[in-house]
């Protein structure tokens, strides 16, 4: 265990110097400084950014609902799927969306 102890040590004071040497080397001229506290706000900002964006409890997923085009190659989530029969329940189903609507053909001989 003292030897662990010594060995974390021995890593911690070499991080600490180099740096310490990073720093003196970066605060010896100024076009240094600026673009290194640029680089070091970004990525501070980026780590915030992340952070506090989105849901980070997941407590909002969607339902995995995908549908294929004749292709198969393309597939595209959904929130709703429906299958009307009529024309009626095709301009009633666009009428209703708020979003926006998708209309595809599964059987060709029925398009």
């Amino acid at each position: 265990m003292n030897k662990l102890v010594s060995k974390l040590y021995l890593i911690l004071q070499f991080l600490f110097t180099f740096l310490k040497k990073c720093k003196a080397f970066i605060h010896k001229k100024k076009r240094r400084a600026i673009p290194f506290y640029f680089l070091v706000g970004y990525i501070f900002f980026v780590i915030i950014l992340i952070q506090i964006a989105g849901d980070s409890n997941f407590n909002k997923t969607l339902p995995n609902k995908r549908i294929n085009d004749v292709t198969a190659i393309n597939p595209i989530q959904v929130g709703k799927e429906i299958t009307p029969v009529t024309t009626q329940e095709i301009i009633t189903a666009i009428r209703s969306t708020k979003t926006v609507c998708t209309l595809t053909c599964a059987s060709l001989t029925k398009c």
